[in-house]
């Protein structure tokens, strides 16, 4: 059963989401949540685990920095 895995996966994203309004390293998180601060779902494949390509279009510009 994945429910237990995406709760998991979901509640991390939430904890560095808040870390990373005090951390820069965290910014990226920020791209896979919507304006309330939940997946958003634009963003995920069906299973909704994995980025689909609009996924990665949106977090590439964002975690370039990170990767020069």
């Amino acid at each position: 059963n994945i429910q237990p895995k995406l709760a998991a996966f979901f509640f991390a994203l939430s904890a560095l989401t808040s870390v990373s309004a005090q951390d820069e390293v965290y910014r990226y998180m920020d791209a896979f949540l919507d304006e309330a601060g939940n997946p958003n779902p634009a963003v995920y494949a069906e299973d909704k685990l994995h980025l689909n390509a609009e996924g990665y279009r949106t977090i590439q510009p964002v975690i370039a920095p990170f990767l020069k």
